[in-house]
C-alpha cells in the first residue's frame, strides 16, 4: 500500500511514466529526482502519510525501497 501511494505521488509530481518504478529503483540515477523534486516529494509525503520528514530523507534514502521503509518507520 505504501509503495502504491508513493508510486502515485511520484507520477503526480514528475508526470513521468511509472513502469520502471520498483522498490530497487534509485531515486536520482534511475528516476531522475533532483533536490527540487525531493523537496516536493517530502512535502507530499507529509501530507499523504501524516509524517514529519526531516533532513535525513535526502541523505539516507537512495532507493524507492528505502523511502518505503522511511515512511513506514515514521507511521508507527
Amino acid at each position: 500500500m505504501t509503495f502504491e501511494k508513493l508510486k502515485e505521488l511520484y507520477q503526480k509530481i514528475t508526470d513521468k511514466d511509472t513502469s520502471g518504478f520498483t522498490l530497487e529503483s534509485r531515486l536520482i540515477e534511475d528516476l531522475g529526482m533532483d533536490s527540487v523534486l525531493m523537496l516536493y516529494m517530502a512535502i507530499s509525503l507529509e501530507e499523504e502519510f501524516g509524517i514529519v520528514v526531516d533532513n535525513t530523507l535526502i541523505n539516507t534514502v537512495k532507493t524507492v525501497g528505502d523511502m518505503v521503509s522511511y515512511i513506514e518507520a515514521r507511521q508507527k
